[in-house]
């Protein structure tokens, strides 16, 4: 008969050392593909939100919802579309699904609105439709709002993307946050501060005027075409003369591609 050979203890530990390496070496790996499938899920979810859009603008004339007013215009958009999705966590993506925590860093914090609707994405405000005779909405002149959906450069529009508030209507003269996590505040300048934040390790998604969704580098924000007289080549811009020198620390090391 054979006799068994047991494991010595001088083997055992070796056999404990060398899954406690590959688990080392695989951990990196196994955390990049888990970034990379919640990036897939948040540009999934967002495209689904495009052609909710779209199905709302085809039945309004092919018109975004009316604004009604500054105080309550940003969350128009959770109202008018409510009807066209059931599931209230369509709104969350998932590197920012919990609810307000003090403790979250505010990049993947999710808002509430009146305590019974949450998300983390937000739209752009100019792409309400203002009601007829309104001039200026918060110090927004209407006539820079695109109003339809059918415009040109549309695919440079953004319309639903990653956001740390449910609105925004930025400048291109808004200047980025001090730090990675600063909260915004309220007035003038500051508004684009809502989408840029580094909840995908450099990039937000977004979802366009065109109905398509892409990954866009937080200082590709300011080269997109929010409103109709944004300027794309403005003061944060490397056309506009802004050096990489000029950004906080925090994004400086950033591509300036988008």
């Amino acid at each position: 008969m054979y006799k068994l050979k047991s494991f010595t203890l001088i083997e055992l530990l070796v056999v404990i050392a060398i899954i406690a390496l590959l688990l080392a070496i695989m951990m990196p790996a196994l955390q990049r593909v888990k970034k990379q499938a919640r990036l897939a899920a948040c540009q999934a979810r967002l495209k689904q939100w495009a052609v909710i859009f779209k199905m709302y603008a085809d039945g309004n004339d092919g018109k975004m919802m009316r604004s009604q007013g500054y105080n309550i215009e940003g969350f128009m958009w959770i109202e008018a579309l409510r009807p066209l999705y059931k599931n209230p966590d369509l709104r969350l993506c998932p590197m920012a699904s919990k609810i307000e925590q003090e403790e979250r860093p505010r990049r993947f914090k999710a808002w509430t609105w009146f305590e019974t609707d949450h998300g983390s994405y937000g739209i752009n405000d100019w792409v309400y439709d203002p009601a007829p005779g309104v001039e200026s909405i918060g110090g927004r002149p209407t006539k820079d709002y695109w109003r339809y959906t059918s415009v040109r450069g549309g695919n440079n529009i953004p319309l639903f993307l990653d956001a740390s508030h449910p609105h925004g209507g930025p400048a291109h003269t808004d200047a980025p946050p001090a730090y990675e996590d600063m909260p915004p505040a309220w007035g003038a300048g500051n508004r684009m501060a809502h989408y840029c934040i580094g909840r995908h390790d450099g990039f937000v998604n977004s979802a366009f005027l065109d109905w398509s969704v892409r990954r866009v580098g937080l200082k590709g924000l300011w080269k997109l075409k929010w409103h109709r007289t944004f300027d794309t080549n403005g003061p944060w811009t490397e056309a506009g003369g802004c050096l990489t020198e000029d950004w906080p620390q925090w994004i400086r090391h950033l591509s300036d591609s988008y």
